[in-house]
């Protein structure tokens, strides 16, 4: 036990990785809990450029390619309204939750912020608006 000393290589915010449990039930790291080999314990977020996870329909992932500028709205400041690309559109359909509409094929994409603000943390939730187009001299 002497030698389960974990050491952070920076300074920063440490999270407990809730991530890996069979079923997708979520494995919880507290003192006494079994743990297995090569299971992450821990995440260290870097704070200084934080991403916004939202699943897209297949529908419309070809619109969102080529790092599409998006507006996002963070629940816990509903004040500030921030910008955004998208960085990452997942490869293959997300299934943790199939069972509870089997035809539904969405894909995790991340969102990249412009600017990361204060009172911003890991885990908080969001809305996302992915912009797709652009019209000039449009009425609405």
């Amino acid at each position: 036990m002497a030698k389960c000393t974990i050491t952070a290589p920076q300074p920063g915010m440490v999270v407990y990785d809730t991530s890996g449990g069979r079923y997708d039930r979520v494995v919880v790291i507290e003192p006494g809990a079994t743990i297995r080999h090569q299971q992450n314990l821990i995440k260290l977020p870097d704070m200084s450029e934080m991403i916004v996870k939202v699943k897209l329909h297949e529908s419309v992932i070809k619109q969102a390619v080529g790092e599409a500028p998006a507006y996002i709205t963070i629940d816990a400041l509903p004040k500030d309204r921030l910008t955004g690309k998208v960085t990452k559109i997942a490869i293959m359909p997300d299934r943790s939750q199939w069972w509870l509409n089997p035809g539904l094929k969405t894909y995790v994409t991340e969102i990249t912020l412009d600017q990361t603000p204060e009172g911003l943390k890991p885990g908080m939730s969001a809305q996302a608006e992915v912009l797709v187009d652009t019209r000039s001299d449009a009425l609405q």
